[in-house]
Parts: structure tokens; C-alpha cells; sequence
């Protein structure tokens, strides 16, 4: 008579199983065989444990951590960023990838992380974070001229900057001598002064993006 004893272990099946058959004839009489079955460990993949990240804001934090695991005991899981923008730095012994992006950085920005065991089995994880745009209020780029002379030809142009692609800025004037006009599509305020305009006048110049900043 014969007996087949089979099976597949497992990871969690690595290490030694007592095993005893036994045989018994018509009389009742028995006979035995024990041993053990010792199950080698194959090394296994590592896996990732973490969701990514995948949203952040311009001017805002932005922290992911990165977490993995390993079925075979005692591994040793190394973890390291293949791929990622400037603005992120990757700390290899917490997984902590972080960073706060600027107003140079909104958009789409491609990041793969790895995480490798003891014997060099590796697991990626690759995806895309979105920084999404913040408003920037508009900046001044002139230099205001402060001075003027009597009956001669005054002129200074009001330039602004925004660091927002796309960004519209419309110009106005909120406080003006009356002998000075301002031209709100060139930013040029110009006049010439009187002898009755001779002395300190308060000027007020505003830059207005898309947005309503100033």
C-alpha cells in the first residue's frame, strides 16, 4: 500500500513541521514513521504599505510616508527615491518625503519611490503630485520719480510684475495732483507743473491682477 502526503507551504510555513504517519493492518496492529518537514524560506518581494500623496499647494507643506513591509523575517527594507522634483527632499531612513513648492512648481511633477529588502528584491511606487496654483498679489517694478520741475515736462512709468502665469493687471490712479493724468493702459503719469504747483504733492498708484490683489 502506498500513502502520498503533498502540499505547498507558504512564507508563513518556513521553518520545521513534525510530521507522524502511521499504517494499520486488518489485526490492528500498527507501525509508525516520524520525521520533520523543514521548509526553506524563497526570499519575497517587498511590498507597499503606504497610499501616495498625490495633491499639494503651492506655499503649503507637503509631507507623504513612505511605508513598506516584508513577509521574510529578518529583512531589512531599504527605502530611496528614484525620481522627484527639486523642491522635495526624501529622508531614506523614515520614508518621509516632503517639501513646500513655489509658484515656479505649480503643475504636474513625476515621483517614484523604492524600497529594496536584503537580497535586493525591489517594489516601486510611481505616481504624479499636482500643485495646485496659490494667487499671488502683483509687484511694483519702478522706481517712483519724486521730484519735478516748475513748467517743465514731468513723466515717470509705473511698471508691476505677477509671478501667476496668465495673470492680468490693470493700472489705476488713486490719489493725483490735478496737473499730473495718468494713463492706465501704459502706466505713464505725466503733466508739468505751475508756479502754483510748486511744493509736496501726494501720489497713489495701484496694480490690480485677475484676481482683485493689489
Amino acid at each position: 500500500a502506498t500513502g502520498l502526503l503533498s502540499g505547498t507551504p507558504s512564507n508563513a510555513d518556513v521553518g520545521a513541521h513534525p510530521v507522524t504517519l502511521r499504517v494499520t493492518d486488518t489485526d490492528g496492529l500498527t507501525a509508525e514513521q516520524s520525521f520533520s518537514i523543514t521548509v526553506t524560506n524563497v526570499n519575497d518581494a517587498p511590498t507597499i504599505s503606504s497610499t501616495a500623496i498625490t495633491a499639494a499647494t503651492q506655499d503649503a507643506a507637503y509631507s507623504y510616508s513612505f511605508a513598506a513591509s516584508d513577509t521574510d523575517v529578518g529583512d531589512v527594507l531599504t527605502l530611496s527615491a528614484v525620481t522627484k522634483p527639486s523642491w522635495l527632499s526624501f529622508n531614506a531612513a523614515t520614508g518621509v518625503l516632503s517639501g513646500t513648492p513655489s509658484n515656479a512648481d505649480v503643475g504636474s511633477h513625476a515621483v517614484t519611490l523604492k524600497v529594496t529588502d536584503t537580497d535586493g528584491l525591489t517594489a516601486e511606487q510611481s505616481f504624479s503630485i499636482t500643485v495646485t496654483n496659490v494667487n499671488d498679489a502683483p509687484t511694483i517694478s519702478s522706481t517712483a520719480i519724486t521730484a519735478a520741475t516748475q513748467d517743465a515736462a514731468y513723466s515717470y512709468n509705473f511698471a508691476a510684475a505677477d509671478t501667476d502665469v496668465g495673470d492680468v493687471l490693470t493700472f489705476s490712479v488713486v490719489t493725483k495732483p490735478s496737473w499730473l493724468s495718468f494713463n492706465a493702459a501704459t502706466g505713464v503719469l505725466s503733466g508739468t507743473p505751475s508756479n502754483a504747483d510748486v511744493g509736496s504733492h501726494a501720489v497713489t498708484l495701484k496694480v490690480t491682477d485677475t484676481d482683485g490683489l493689489t
